[in-house]
């Protein structure tokens, strides 16, 4: 069971905080924000799409470091000692 946690929720906070940042970021490296008025929609969804795929990768590394992991645990618990 968890905690009980009073709002507003940290968790959310912290995710509310990393948003600002990068906005912050972001203004002050390409000097517009997500208002922008320069890309079509179809630009926009390539952007979206070009996001989804980095995800992908990076959460398939994730996997593959995890599997890499469990099966040294798991071959260093059928190791006699």
């Amino acid at each position: 069971m968890l905690p009980p946690v009073s709002l507003p929720c940290p968790v959310v906070e912290r995710v509310r905080a990393e948003l600002l940042r990068r906005a912050e970021r972001g203004f002050a490296t390409y000097g517009v924000t997500m208002l922008r008025d320069d890309l079509s929609l179809q630009d926009w969804l390539q952007q979206a799409k070009e996001e989804a795929l980095d995800l992908a990768v990076y959460l398939e590394r994730i996997l593959m470091k995890l599997e890499s992991d469990g099966q040294a645990h798991q071959e260093a618990r059928q190791t006699p000692s």
